[in-house]
């Protein structure tokens, strides 16, 4: 089976912004010179980012925004060991954790608010959430 163009895009798209150093959720950390001195770091983001890709059988990939989530808060962790992955595990019906309407063809949304949607519902369901 080949991947699709979904996958080529959403690959591509985070390798430009990694290695350009404009990942907007990279903003204030300083990983570039990563790629010449700890290339491991930044090969570890890559297979987080791959690792946790999820496809439609169609072919779309269905999690772009979420795995360039932990993927670059990995990174981030690893340049700022101040910085505590929050672990949020993804959601069926999340449209972060999901790209639903990219099926649709509109794409991802933005992560906004992402950790208190996830946080809202556990506490919903009587889970206690880290402060």
């Amino acid at each position: 089976m080949k991947l699709g163009n979904s996958f080529s895009g959403t690959l591509r798209t985070f390798a430009y912004f990694m290695s350009s150093g404009s990942h907007y959720m990279l903003k204030g950390i300083d990983y570039l010179s990563l790629y010449g001195k700890e290339p491991s770091a930044i090969e570890q983001a890559y297979a987080i980012f791959a690792n946790v890709l999820e496809l439609h059988e169609s072919g779309q990939v269905l999690n772009a925004t979420y795995a360039q989530k932990r993927a670059t808060d990995y990174l981030r962790s690893y340049c700022d060991p101040s910085f505590k992955v929050q672990s949020v595990e993804p959601t069926a019906g999340c449209a972060f954790c999901y790209n639903l309407d990219s099926l649709a063809g509109s794409g991802s949304r933005s992560p906004l608010g992402h950790t208190a949607l996830h946080d809202s519902a556990r506490n919903q369901r009587g889970v206690q959430t880290e402060s």
